[in-house]
């Protein structure tokens, strides 16, 4: 239940009256929120301690309780399926560990499915074929075969009948099993008579020079991770093999957190041409936390998932330009690739937000709510795009009236924060976003920072006119300074020119989008904080200034507040899983911003940025 401001107002009145039990109730059914329990004035301070100490207290989660029950009429199968059902589970609950969540169990049940496995494979191997002996050691490095594999392994070294195929597959033997039980007999194999030196010791030449135990040859050192893999496959009994698969090791370690750091941007299509060549499994990156089984299948799907969904350029070109009268436009402020579109698909797909799909551009958010029930992300926005959103906040038996604002990055960065003809005043800037800036509305201004990435390098379109008036359309490649972007903007706003429009301002609010990469909790609301003021802190004393002087953030005296948002969990290969809880965290700093509640309260975790 969500309480009303009138609400609130008459509990603070009757908060020390009521049963502390019935307050207790309210607090574990959320009820009274921490937003709630700082509005309760009058409430005596033991009694909100205890309330506070209930609120913050760890709860099961509904949506772990809710996968785990789908999971528990499967667990007797132990097969391939339940295995990846439970590493998926476990990949999305693992970091979290809601109270009451069954992640230990999971794992118990997929170490049994492990072992079911590995036996049946073991029971299905060739033992007299080396290279199936050696693919399985390498899925199974934790075998309880080992010493099985030991002998059937030089079974195979003893049936070669060649000296050159002998010593290669001594060699082989001596790689995997450098203390195996015919370490003896290898060596001397491969060195008749020299006193049973190692393979890759001093008296193993290969090119003309030595290999040291543990050092990589140049050769090798300098390929990359499909050619080490392909060089493997190729060599499987050459004595630099041993070298190459550390050299193999180390690239995969690098293209994992590759992978971690370009969640988004990893190329779809560079995730399947890894796992078609064998380099990951599928069951190696959902054990990652890089995917799950169903993230997996909507990259397999991807193409006809999207020749499914509307023409998403359609629908921008269709957008209008309106913004409906006495309501708050909200705009979303950002350079390109920030993620203003994620966040804006995520108060779109909120359930605490009414969309019109009809005015302005509700035809264009309806297909961002189908691509956000997809999974899926579109591309950047064209170069002066701008959409208007007419929506409404239910707040008890009152309504927020918004517009939802969203422009192209690139209009923002060239247009308005750095454009080129020097000027300075909205009002003198054209059409589209600018003349949406000067209605007559109330507004709130979100502006958008992306903490990964202090320049945005894109294509930009340009229209060139020659001297007979011929317009020649080519593409440049342009570099955005995010840090002097925002300043620019900034500075813009402080414009006597721009006064009449923050007087209709009601406040400015700071956003780090793509919060997932930051980790989570107060982790993650510690490292945004750190990372704005490490590259963004010169522009916080002009923006409270400015703020206060037009009496914007007036229930912070001017101070803006930073928020986190994450679309939800996301995979690699740009794949999510929508979560509203940031969503629902703006729409409460809307609530708390927009006419109808003029005093009400910002909720979410925040940080005071001036301090």
């Amino acid at each position: 239940m969500v309480l009303s401001q009138k609400q609130i107002d008459d509990l603070n009145k009757v908060s020390n009256k009521l049963p502390l039990q019935r307050l207790i109730n309210y607090a574990k059914d959320g009820t009274i929120t921490e937003a709630v329990l700082s509005q309760l004035s009058e409430m005596s301070a033991e009694r909100r301690a205890q309330l506070l100490a209930i609120i913050k207290a760890p709860k099961p989660d509904a949506q772990e309780q809710q996968e785990w029950s789908a999971i528990m009429p499967r667990l007797k199968q132990k097969d391939e399926a339940l295995k990846q059902l439970l590493d998926a589970y476990v990949s999305h609950w693992e970091a979290a560990m809601p109270l009451g969540n069954h992640v230990d169990e999971a794992k118990k049940v997929i170490a049994e499915i492990d072992s079911l496995l590995e036996d049946n494979a073991w029971d299905e191997l060739d033992k007299n074929d080396s290279e199936a002996l050696v693919a399985y050691l390498r899925k199974y490095p934790a075998t309880s075969h080992k010493a099985e594999i030991d002998n059937y392994l030089w079974a195979t070294v003893e049936a070669k009948e060649g000296d050159a195929d002998r010593k290669s597959a001594a060699r082989l033997y001596l790689q995997l099993f450098p203390e195996g039980m015919y370490q003896q007999e290898a060596r001397s194999i491969i060195t008749p008579g020299g006193g049973g030196s190692t393979p890759g010791g001093d008296n193993e030449h290969v090119g003309g020079g030595s290999v040291a135990a543990g050092i990589i040859p140049p050769a090798i050192s300098q390929l990359k991770l499909v050619e080490t893999w392909d060089w493997m496959a190729a060599n499987p009994y050459d004595a630099n093999y041993d070298a190459a698969s550390r050299h193999f090791a180390n690239l995969k370690q690098k293209e994992l957190q590759t992978m971690r750091e370009q969640l988004s941007a990893y190329s779809p299509d560079q995730v399947f041409y890894l796992i078609e060549k064998g380099i990951f499994t599928k069951e190696e990156l959902i054990a990652e936390g890089l995917a799950t089984a169903e993230s997996l299948k909507i990259l397999e799907e991807r193409d006809d998932i999207i020749d499914s969904l509307p023409d998403i350029n359609l629908e921008i070109a269709k957008c209008r330009k309106e913004c409906a009268e006495d309501h708050t436009d909200v705009f979303l402020f950002g350079i390109p690739s920030t993620g203003k579109t994620c966040i804006l698909m995520g108060l779109i797909g909120s359930p605490n937000m009414n969309i019109n799909t009809v005015r302005a551009g509700g035809p264009y958010a309806c297909v961002l709510e189908q691509f956000l029930d997809a999974g899926l992300t579109i591309g950047q926005t064209p170069k002066d795009f701008v959409a208007t959103i007419e929506a409404e906040i239910q707040d008890g038996k009152d309504k927020h009236l918004i517009n939802l604002v969203e422009m192209a990055g690139e209009d923002f960065a060239f247009k308005i924060a750095d454009n080129e003809e020097g000027v300075i005043s909205f009002e003198d800037m054209g059409a589209g976003a600018t003349k949406l800036l000067c209605n007559n509305n109330r507004k709130s201004f979100f502006i958008i920072v992306d903490p990964t990435a202090k320049r945005v390098a894109f294509n930009h379109l340009v229209n060139e006119t020659d001297a007979e008036g011929n317009v020649r359309t080519f593409l440049v490649r342009r570099n955005v300074n995010q840090k002097i972007i925002l300043h620019r903007l900034v500075d813009l706003l402080a414009q006597p020119e721009n006064k009449k429009i923050l007087k209709n301002v009601d406040s400015i609010s700071i956003v780090i989008s793509k919060a997932d990469l930051l980790g989570s909790g107060q982790e993650r609301e510690d490292e945004a904080y750190n990372r704005f003021m490490d590259q963004h802190k010169n522009i916080i004393g002009p923006l409270v200034n400015l703020c206060r002087e037009n009496g914007i953030n007036a229930n912070t005296n001017g101070q803006p507040m930073l928020y986190t948002f994450s679309l939800g969990r996301f995979y690699v290969g740009g794949v999510y899983q929508y979560d509203p809880t940031d969503a629902n965290k703006l729409i409460e700093v809307l609530k708390g911003s927009t006419e109808i509640t003029k005093k009400g309260n910002f909720s979410g975790k925040f940080k005071d940025i001036f301090n």
